[in-house]
């Protein structure tokens, strides 16, 4: 993996963490709240970080 790909893959992983846990930050009660941001950092680190840097 060239120094480019490196960048390009960690923007777009970026982009992928922040605009879901952007839009996890306005559900009123904490615990579900609580529940889908663990439920997408699991989804994101098993499943779309692997394939993010395969493709990269």
């Amino acid at each position: 993996m060239d120094k480019s790909s490196t960048v390009k893959a960690k923007v777009l992983l970026s982009i992928i963490v922040v605009l879901p846990l952007l839009a996890f930050s306005q559900i009123d009660d904490s615990f579900y709240r609580w529940f889908a941001t663990s439920f997408w950092g699991i989804i994101f680190i098993f499943f779309i970080q692997p394939f993010v840097y395969k493709r990269f």
